[in-house]
């Protein structure tokens, strides 16, 4: 079962039903970390460093979609971000409490920032939506009822 269809069987408040085998410690514990590595994923870089990539599910869908993460546990410490945007550029704020030497990175928006600050702010690269086409139907074009240059509904342009 993939947890597309454990999470459709939620409730509206994202509970899930409970005699269901889902409703376990370690249905909850698989589900809050699947959530944590949409949000924040860790790994040792070769430097000893302690690699922390945020916003690391972030959809291009998304753009000027802002979020946050409060006090979110990474190794000996906790971390917390947040994703605002300025126009088509998205603008990340950040504060990590941790002994680790780290560094911060936000790949899914920015594959060329990185910090080893544990706390900062910066404007990453602009982010540009996907094109949508839009069909514009016949009957309901403006092109259809065209003024005609000498109504007195039409203009003069300069």
């Amino acid at each position: 079962m993939t947890l597309d269809q454990i999470l459709i069987k939620a409730d509206p408040t994202g509970s899930l039903i409970t005699d269901s085998r889902q409703q376990d410690p370690v249905f909850s514990a698989l589900l809050l970390l699947a959530i944590r590595a949409g949000f924040l994923q860790e790994e040792k870089l070769p430097s000893g460093e302690k690699q922390i990539q945020v916003a690391s599910l972030y959809d291009p869908d998304w753009i000027g979609v802002g979020i946050r993460v409060n006090n979110a546990p990474v190794n000996s410490g906790i971390m917390g971000y947040a994703i605002r945007w300025h126009g088509t550029s998205p603008a990340l704020l950040w504060e990590a409490n941790t002994s680790n030497r780290i560094q911060i990175n936000a790949r899914s928006l920015d594959k060329s920032w990185f910090s080893n600050d544990y706390i900062g702010e910066t404007l990453l690269a602009k982010q540009m939506p996907k094109e949508t086409a839009v069909t514009i139907h016949a009957d309901t074009s403006l092109l259809k009822n065209r003024i005609k240059p000498d109504s007195p509904d039409g203009g003069t342009f300069r």
